[in-house]
């Protein structure tokens, strides 16, 4: 077989991933029966011939990634805190939004994506961050030998660092890695030892009623810091629902209100303001961003830090 033919083949098949619009272009008749003799005659080989292309341009690829991609919300944030915006190719659109990211403004420096293969193959990639996510652009962009790593969740305190270490070394930023964990662990310490009333009682209470309870990340980090659930005494587990008039029988002595949004008109101000409330007249509230404890990651030190003042 031509390597002229094999060429012809695979620019034709990259073409048909790649840009929509070539099946405009190449939906005639003719070249329907142009493409299908192709095909038949070259499946094989060509099929053969596109997957050593891809599998050496990857051997390419030496030394730390240059082009990063992350197809993960809480790898988008540990990426950032870790590697220099130069080697990040691209992050989801969710780390763009305010309402949902602590780092939002910092993103705005990157470059987004919508997770699309079209996408993430222009990006041109040496390195594919997918959490554990097993989705079908998952297992698309492994068959076409793409430099996929699936980087498990997060879920607690225990897995930050090891996690941490983990993308520290699949991006070779060991010793920012390193840095990093010590700051979060010098800063949950701190946090700690600052909290010295242990019954002070705590509640997660987003403006729609939401609150987290036991078996979550949340819990963890309030336990750790020394602080009481009140959800999680309630029987909660994860998340539950409390009305405003349970929220008054149960008198908490802080009020955690998610305020992603960050603005004036937003939910939680609203919350803050109801008549209601009131009755909390001995509760302090307290507005928090809950992107910084959405994700296990070393970013939760701070809000830790915050809390603890309290």
């Amino acid at each position: 077989m031509s390597t002229g033919i094999l060429s012809f083949h695979y620019a034709l098949m990259e073409q048909f991933l790649i840009n929509a619009s070539a099946l405009k272009r190449l939906a005639s008749p003719i070249h329907i029966l142009v493409c299908t003799l192709l095909w038949s005659l070259t499946s094989n080989s060509a099929l053969a011939q596109t997957k050593s292309d891809a599998e050496s341009v990857h051997r390419m690829a030496t030394g730390e990634p240059q082009r990063i991609v992350s197809l993960d919300f809480c790898t988008d944030i540990s990426l950032m805190l870790l590697v220099s915006p130069a080697r990040i190719a691209a992050l989801t659109e969710r780390s763009f939004d305010p309402q949902f990211s602590p780092l939002a403004l910092k993103a705005q420096g990157f470059e987004s994506h919508s997770g699309s293969i079209e996408e993430i193959i222009r990006l041109k990639p040496d390195l594919i961050l997918a959490g554990d996510s097993h989705s079908e652009l998952i297992s698309a962009l492994k068959q076409m030998h793409y430099p996929v790593i699936n980087l498990k969740k997060a879920t607690s305190l225990s897995d930050i660092a090891p996690r941490t270490r983990e993308l520290g070394q699949l991006t070779e930023t060991n010793a920012q890695a390193d840095e990093l964990l010590k700051q979060f662990q010098r800063l949950m310490r701190s946090a700690k030892k600052t909290v010295t009333n242990r019954s002070k009682r705590a509640l997660i209470y987003a403006p729609n009623g939401t609150t987290t309870g036991a078996k979550t990340f949340k819990n963890e980090l309030l336990q750790h810091i020394g602080l009481r659930n009140v959800a999680a005494e309630l029987g909660i587990i994860e998340q539950g629902q409390l009305g405003v008039e349970q929220l008054l029988r149960v008198q908490p002595d802080l009020l955690l209100i998610d305020d992603a949004a960050r603005n004036k008109n937003s939910l939680a101000q609203q919350f803050n303001d109801h008549p209601a409330l009131r009755g909390l007249s001995n509760t302090q509230k307290v507005n928090v961003h809950s992107g910084l404890w959405d994700c296990a990651t070393p970013l939760a030190a701070k809000l830790a830090t915050q809390l603890a003042k309290y």
